[in-house]
């Protein structure tokens, strides 16, 4: 903000309403940060069944394995209830006379508790009579309407997980006609079968428990019995999303790797992905299978795996993140809606600048356009229950406030010679900080904006991500092409359309060079391929030198940075500053529009609000630094091997 700034009403009433938003916005920073802070702790599950796979395999007892996976840094098993077909598979139960209308069961005598599973099931889960003689059970129905009935959790499994202290993770299957009561007995029953023991319910199957018929009943059944929601990552079953929204209190994410990936999965990989998973993507179970086949050059099936357990355990830790049992983000940091509403008008202030920057807007039309601009802000801030409008106004910040910092800039007019490489330098310097500071207000408003349970469970994404990459390179462009860079901000309409007009005229008549094409078409594809791979689902994917690359990096840093920001991006902006200040004006244009990817991509971190605020911030900051070094060095050699080029008017003598 400059003197001139402040002797204009209208420039100290925009800037003051962005001052005040960006106080509001750091009080959602900050919940949010406190909440996340709070929020470190992994549960690490392996499941019972590749347990027993391992005993089998290692030749040790079941016992001794599961001692041995808690030392390693296991805190959990995922026990999977019982149903009707897999207790037959197993022989505990036989079918002794099945017609089209009932079907008899014989309970195997060794299991006493069975037919009271049996009996209490078809109760509480279904409307089907049903008979009981001695050990036999009739059932009213066909087995093929009863096969897939969950019986609930295995007592031996149950009992064999807790008495080598180990946690429960039950895995419940949905069914049909669950309703409020059977669900709550569902889970009830569960609790109280494993006690304190129990923590993440992760659902088999295709849907979630109550799908289609009372998800609410769900949501209700986790709060009643304390047990908490996994979410899978990537595996989403049908009900997640709104299952995950009812329940955002008792939700946490679950990330797994398939177990058709496993037999080709490289160790190292495995560790990695359970890493990235809980650091920068908030997931705190992790589910993982084990490498029952051993690894290469190993022969020690079991060692394999408890070096594989303790190597994801160290991992974690060195992450700052503690092991045990998950716990879901408690608390929503969602500021309240007059907080909401004060960072809008920021928003509606930034939004009236940008239109200024191309238009001189001044006098009583700004007046009435920042009127309108703050009504409907507050206005789309004030629906705070629901994201629509808060993500609205999140995206006109990302893309507003990145281009009004390179939009801002301009080179003196006059000069009596170009500055020294040194001076030059840190003239670029300061601007890349001013630049990065406009960036950074735009992310405090989105982070305030934002700051909501939902959108860190992933239940909502912010959907502009890409567009507010693409338009600060787009506006940039488009303000350059236009020649407006030359005017001064103040200029009427009518001069800005003369200028348009000017330089339309000067583009028909001038020569297409082979260059310039060229150019063109590799500016065009490099904006597409970060289009691409923007967002919270990217287009295409990564390379395997680039995954190499990113793994070095992510050893070699405490986070590692994004590649266009301090490879491209951030080195280009600095490089072009110091080039023009030193006398070479003509390529800015070109340095620029990097500079706007790269400012793009800084607040695009941001947008991934299901990466704690520690981890996007490190991120940026280291690429802001490397950036910059990298960027300065580049200009001082450039230096070394090119000349100057007066590009500037010569002071009046």
């Amino acid at each position: 903000m400059n003197k001139s700034s402040l002797r204009s009403p209208e420039l100290l009433v925009l800037y003051i309403l962005i001052v005040l938003s960006l106080l509001a916005s750091f009080v959602g920073f900050k919940r949010r940060f406190s909440v996340e802070s709070r929020n470190k702790r992994v549960e690490t599950v392996v499941d019972y069944l590749d347990a027993v796979n391992l005993s089998m395999a290692s030749h040790e007892p079941l016992d001794y394995v599961l001692q041995h996976l808690k030392s390693a840094g296991i805190t959990s098993l995922a026990l999977t209830e019982d149903t009707v077909d897999s207790l037959r598979t197993n022989a505990e139960l036989t079918i002794i006379r099945e017609t089209p209308y009932e079907t008899t069961f014989s309970c195997s005598p060794d299991e006493p508790q069975l037919i009271n599973r049996l009996q209490d099931a078809l109760t509480h889960k279904t409307a089907i009579n049903f008979t009981t003689s001695g050990n036999n059970v009739t059932v009213e129905a066909p087995y093929t309407e009863i096969n897939q009935l969950g019986l609930g959790l295995d007592p031996t499994q149950v009992s064999t997980t807790i008495r080598d202290g180990l946690y429960i993770c039950p895995r419940i299957s949905n069914f049909p006609g669950a309703d409020r009561d059977s669900i709550l007995w569902t889970l009830q029953t569960t609790k109280d079968q494993c006690g304190t023991k129990a923590t993440t319910v992760i659902f088999t199957g295709l849907d979630v428990l109550g799908n289609r018929n009372d998800i609410r009943g769900t949501a209700d059944a986790l709060a009643a019995t304390g047990l908490k929601y996994g979410s899978v990552e990537f595996g989403k079953q049908i009900g997640d999303d709104v299952l995950c929204r009812l329940a955002a209190a008792d939700t946490v994410r679950v990330h797994s790797i398939a177990s058709n990936e496993m037999p080709t999965m490289e160790i190292p990989t495995a560790i990695g992905r359970f890493g990235l998973a809980a650091r920068e993507r908030s997931i705190r179970v992790c589910y993982i299978r084990l490498f029952i086949g051993g690894a290469a050059g190993e022969p020690n099936i079991l060692k394999t795996n408890l070096q594989f357990i303790h190597s994801v355990r160290q991992t974690l830790t060195d992450g700052g993140l503690a092991i045990g049992p998950a716990h879901a983000y408690n608390t929503n940091p969602l500021p309240g809606r007059l907080l909401l509403i004060v960072m809008s008008l920021g928003v509606a202030a930034g939004g009236v600048l940008l239109v200024r920057q191309f238009t001189g807007l001044t006098g009583t039309p700004l007046w009435g356009l920042l009127a309108v601009s703050v009504a409907v802000a507050a206005f789309l801030a004030s629906r705070h229950s629901t994201p629509v409008g808060r993500e609205l106004l999140a995206l006109i910040a990302a893309m507003c406030f990145p281009t009004l910092g390179l939009l801002y800039f301009r080179l003196p007019e006059t000069m009596s010679r170009p500055l020294s490489p040194i001076v030059s330098l840190n003239a670029a310097i300061k601007q890349y900080v001013r630049m990065s500071a406009s960036t950074f207000a735009g992310i405090l408003l989105v982070v305030g904006l934002l700051a909501d349970r939902l959108f860190m469970i992933k239940v909502y994404e912010f959907a502009g991500i890409r567009l507010a990459v693409f338009t600060p390179i787009l506006l940039t462009a488009l303000y350059y092409a236009l020649n407006f860079d030359s005017l001064p901000v103040e200029a009427g309409w009518r001069v800005r359309w003369n200028t348009i007009v000017a330089q339309w005229n000067k583009l028909m008549v001038s020569p297409v060079l082979v260059g310039q094409v060229i150019i063109g078409i590799v500016g065009l594809a490099i904006i597409g391929v970060i289009l691409l791979r923007s967002g919270n689902d990217p287009g295409i994917g990564v390379s395997s030198t680039e995954l190499g690359f990113r793994a070095l990096l992510n050893k070699l840093l405490s986070v590692r940075p994004r590649t266009k920001e301090f490879l491209f991006g951030h080195p280009l902006l600095i490089i072009g500053l110091a080039l023009a200040y030193s006398g070479r004006r003509k390529p800015f244009g070109l340095f620029l529009l990097a500079g706007a990817i790269g400012q793009g991509s800084l607040l695009n971190t941001f947008c991934h609000i299901h990466t704690p605020l520690m981890i996007s911030l490190l991120r940026a900051i280291i690429g802001l630094v490397l950036g910059g070094l990298i960027g300065s060095a580049a200009y001082l050699v450039i230096q070394k091997f090119v000349g100057r080029d007066d590009g500037y008017k010569s002071a009046p003598a």
